[in-house]
């Protein structure tokens, strides 16, 4: 073919610090003038299989197939952030508060940052506890 031609290999290797690898052709040259005997690597990957954590964290993975895509997929995500002590008469998706405060909290998320700033001082794992 006279365009790119992609093509995927897993090889497992036992455990090591260090790999060489060697890519041998083991046909002889067609010595044609309609095929191309020029072969060129033009990346490899090193995929490490291991069991991550991510403890208190987010995380979005997704796999596809590359020889489905033609270009990295557009991915997007709505994040909606954490869900933080609010005020237990007050409303996130409205931003109000409905009658007098008692003093109590409730968990739930909201997007106003007097809140989130609450949230950051007060919390006892990344805050100031």
């Amino acid at each position: 073919t006279t365009t790119q031609y992609e093509r995927s290999h897993r090889i497992d290797l036992p455990a090591g610090t260090q790999w060489q690898v060697r890519i041998r052709r083991l046909t002889p040259n067609a010595n044609s003038s309609t095929i191309s005997d020029i072969v060129n690597v033009l990346s490899m990957t090193e995929v490490i299989d291991a069991k991550l954590r991510y403890p208190n964290c987010a995380l979005a993975a997704v796999e596809v197939d590359a020889s489905q895509f033609q270009n990295i997929p557009t991915r997007s995500y709505r994040i909606w952030g954490r869900v933080v002590s609010i005020p237990s008469n007050y409303d996130p998706m409205t931003r109000s508060y409905s009658g007098i405060w008692d003093g109590t909290f409730k968990s739930g998320w909201t997007n106003n940052p007097a809140w989130a700033f609450f949230d950051m001082v007060t919390n006892d794992r990344f805050g100031l506890g």
